[in-house]
């Protein structure tokens, strides 16, 4: 199974990149703390940005250990420190980067900062190891999907070859390990202390957070171990502790196209001019296991033309990453149908969006491992492993395949302390978002976080996948109603008037954005 699939736990708010800057700089300070320097570029007014580095101990449990920087922007509310409680944003993945590196990106920003209250000053951190910082786990080989994926320039593509990937990922970490780089200190524990000294050296009594998929188990561990400073938190796609890494994945995943092909025969649009969506699918991947295809991707930006052999895995991981966008899910219908009759147009749009769309250093796997191979795969045992294997079915070989099973034992990343992989019990106020077709952090886990988070408010959103916040404005409208009085359940009416997709009722075909994605 391809790398991708597994670390696409949280594609940050926007889509917002780091574009490969690093910044091994003799400018970056080295004493500990927050250190005011001129943002990459300014606001829409003067002053509205301000921008630091967050100069840390890279690993807090070695009394020789080095200094590492973050970046930090804080967008001012309205110009000046707003009267309400910072919230600070926690991106995903984990190694997915926040975009806060020149003037395009920080402009950017400003649509996500704007759906906050104004009155709400808005913290962005480049988290350890995603960019800008030193160090920067930039690992290009291992995002090139000529590496995880099987790709060629020539028609012909064999799929993914294992010892290829190893190699690259063995390159990978061997070049940080020589640049001095402790692979055992970027998780979730370290994180989360980095959090709490940014909040010790701004002089903020207290803040709320957001974190977005992977960034809610960093935000759940400030819960755990730094509530001293939170006023509120908001989990969005929420993975907690305690959940697997990756057993659960087939179980969500089936229940997500199950929730989307009982969906399109409620629809009279899609009922009719996609009949028996469930049977074309499971009729699709039995051919394509035993007669693939070939389709092409890239050919602009920052990718040449490859060609990428469709089997039933290729077909499954496709699918499995446009359930993750509500702009994507609304034509998985038509792609099924076409594609059951021999059309691939709309799969190689929808495989564009998997294989080629970031730019490279968008995403960093070699933190995503760091992460995931200190604190989840260790508490995996091979009796779970066997025991999901055996009743997921034909989805079986999401486990099976699985990278993180095969890189983590050379990996090293070290093992987190019993602790990390237990529920957090906590009085903060809390709001939890899940998406009805999100096939990797769906209602279940936001309904096994709240078990023991006492003031904890759940909502599911029908139509929407990963990234509810981003999703839909109903999302928004709850936050906004959460911050003005976190001790209070929010409105929720909004939820009420949420219905079914269109499946492509209001288009003749998709829409004109995915050609030019």
């Amino acid at each position: 199974m391809r790398l991708r699939l597994w670390f696409g736990l949280g594609l940050g708010a926007l889509g917002l990149t780091a574009l490969g800057l690093s910044f091994f700089d003799d400018r970056i300070p080295k004493k500990l703390g927050f250190h005011e320097r001129s943002c990459w570029s300014h606001g829409r007014a003067e002053g509205q940005v301000q921008c630091g580095w967050m100069v840390v101990p890279e690993n807090r449990g070695r009394a020789d250990s080095r200094s590492i920087a973050l970046p930090v922007a804080i967008f001012r509310a309205n110009g000046k420190a707003g009267a309400g409680k910072p919230l600070v944003f926690i991106n995903g993945g984990p190694g997915y980067r926040v975009g806060i590196g020149h003037r395009d990106e920080i402009a950017s920003w400003w649509e996500w900062v704007d759906h906050i209250p104004a009155h709400h000053d808005v913290i962005i951190v480049g988290l350890r190891g995603t960019g800008l910082e030193a160090p920067d786990f930039n690992c290009p080989e291992l995002v090139d999907p000529r590496v995880w994926a099987g790709a060629t320039e020539q028609p012909g593509s064999k799929g993914p070859s294992w010892p290829r990937f190893a190699a690259a990922a063995v390159e990978c970490w061997e070049r940080l390990l020589a640049e001095g780089v402790d692979l055992t200190a970027y998780n979730s524990r370290e994180t989360a202390a980095d959090l709490e000294d940014l909040r010790l050296a701004l002089g903020i009594e207290a803040w709320s957070l957001y974190g977005i998929s992977y960034g809610t188990r960093i935000a759940l561990t400030v819960m755990r171990h730094h509530p001293e400073g939170l006023e509120s938190v908001i989990l969005d796609s929420v993975f907690p502790p305690q959940a697997p890494a990756t057993l659960d994945y087939p179980r969500f995943y089936q229940a997500s196209l199950n929730r989307l092909f009982g969906d399109c025969r409620k629809v009279a649009y899609c009922r009719r001019n996609f009949p028996r969506l469930d049977l074309k699918f499971k009729e699709l991947r039995l051919r394509l296991a035993e007669q693939p295809e070939e389709i092409s991707v890239g050919g602009m930006g920052a990718w040449p033309k490859l060609h990428i052999r469709l089997d039933d895995v290729a077909l499954l991981e496709i699918v499995h990453h446009a359930l993750y966008w509500w702009d994507l899910t609304d034509f998985l219908p038509m792609a099924i149908d076409q594609a059951s009759i021999g059309d691939f147009m709309l799969i190689e749009m929808l495989a564009a969006e998997y294989y080629v769309t970031d730019e490279p250093s968008f995403f960093s796997p070699a933190v995503a491992l760091s992460y995931v191979c200190h604190e989840e795969a260790p508490f995996e045992t091979e009796e779970q492993r066997a025991q999901a294997i055996r009743t997921v079915g034909r989805f079986k070989g999401m486990i099976e395949n699985d990278p993180i099973e095969r890189l983590c034992p050379m990996w090293p990343a070290g093992q987190a302390s019993a602790i990390e992989d237990t529920p957090v019990k906590s009085l903060i106020p809390t709001l939890l978002l899940a998406g009805s077709y999100d096939p990797v952090t769906p209602i279940d886990l936001a309904r096994q976080a709240a078990e023991t988070l006492e003031k904890a408010y759940v909502f599911e959103f029908r139509n929407v996948g990963h990234a509810v916040f981003d999703s839909h404005p109903c999302a928004r409208t709850l936050v906004t109603n959460f911050l003005a009085d976190p001790s209070r359940k929010p409105d929720a009416v909004c939820l009420d008037h949420i219905g079914l997709p269109g499946f492509g009722a209001e288009a003749e075909g998709p829409p004109s954005w995915i050609y030019a994605r």
